[in-house]
């Protein structure tokens, strides 16, 4: 994300806002507010729309807040974005290299069958016997 313009916040910024209830068992009363309407999306959260209002906020005291302030936060924020990241790799590359790990360590090894010699001991055990 390349910043080559100068931010700029506004005095006041007006949105339209709507408001849900929750009518199923795990949101159920759960007043919920949201900046975009929720007809045509699924959801496994179901709620009813009880109004729609539009809502202008003021932000002339915000206007003071310092550009380099501004890009801070978001340097701020890319850097746990970063950290998120790099944790997820890690795992998934221990992941990876325990099924490497696991895959060397089996070893195949033939049934070992017995070699047939000829062996006259074993064919006649009486023949090498002393008679007395």
């Amino acid at each position: 994300m390349t910043m080559t313009n100068k931010i700029k916040v506004p005095k006041t910024v007006t949105k339209t806002l709507y408001i849900y209830i929750g009518v199923d068992g795990y949101n159920f009363n759960d007043i919920s507010v949201a900046d975009y309407s929720r007809v045509g999306f699924s959801s496994e959260m179901e709620s009813v729309l009880l109004k729609t209002q539009e809502v202008t906020f003021d932000l002339s005291d915000a206007e003071s807040i310092d550009d380099s302030a501004i890009k801070g936060e978001i340097v701020k924020q890319l850097k746990e974005q970063q950290k998120e990241i790099k944790a997820e790799t890690h795992m998934k590359i221990k992941d990876l290299q325990d099924k490497i790990d696991n895959l060397l360590a089996i070893e195949f090894k033939p049934e070992e069958v017995p070699e047939k010699t000829h062996d006259p001991e074993r064919m006649h055990p009486k023949a090498n016997t002393i008679s007395g």
